[in-house]
């Protein structure tokens, strides 16, 4: 069958029927449904849905996708015809940069990593331009400090560190049990 453009669900049914020599009241009995639906189907009043999809597929010998494929198709052609000019209004969505363009283009290559790869190359002619400065005064140097020795003594003193101790188990007896059997769990009728 040569698919044309205006071609409806229903003048597909209507082709497999005159294809097959069938009237559509044949059609409605094959299937076990009445023949209003087929018509209202025909005349584009109801679309084809799963159920019809299913008898129309096991009478006709198609597959069971092939009668909802074509509803949906044509559907979509519908859709796109109503809103049309508003489609040419539709602009695509772009996900934003998360840092900055280097850094989205370093996320490319290497992800995370490539991301800081990218921003601490930025980085480092400004650390060496800073390094030839302070190379022509005279350095002191200075120990470098850690987060433990900018602690003030007293913080550590004051703080001494606990040690896990070991909890200690409860203690079963056998007569409390924390285990519920079947005949604690059923109530007694006495």
């Amino acid at each position: 069958m040569a698919k044309t453009s205006n071609k409806t669900p229903g003048t597909l049914l209507q082709e497999y029927a005159d294809k097959n020599g069938l009237q559509l009241k044949e059609v409605a009995q094959g299937i076990g449904e009445r023949t209003q639906v087929l018509l209202q189907i025909i005349r584009g009043k109801k679309p084809i849905d799963a159920k019809i999809a299913l008898l129309l597929a096991k009478f006709f010998g198609t597959t069971k996708t092939y009668w909802i494929d074509f509803q949906k198709k044509y559907e979509l052609k519908v859709a796109e015809a109503e809103v049309k000019a508003a489609l040419g209004k539709v602009k695509k969505y772009v996900k934003p940069a998360r840092r900055g363009a280097k850094a989205a283009a370093g996320a490319k290559t290497g992800g995370r990593r490539g991301a800081k790869k990218a921003a601490a190359e930025k980085t480092a002619p400004k650390r060496a331009r800073r390094g030839a400065k302070k190379a022509g005064a005279a350095k002191t140097s200075a120990p470098k400090r850690t987060r433990r020795s900018t602690r003030a003594a007293s913080d550590t003193a004051a703080k001494p560190r606990r040690r896990s101790s070991p909890r200690a188990k409860p203690q079963v007896t056998s007569q409390e049990s924390p285990i519920q059997t079947s005949e604690s769990l059923i109530p007694s009728f006495e």
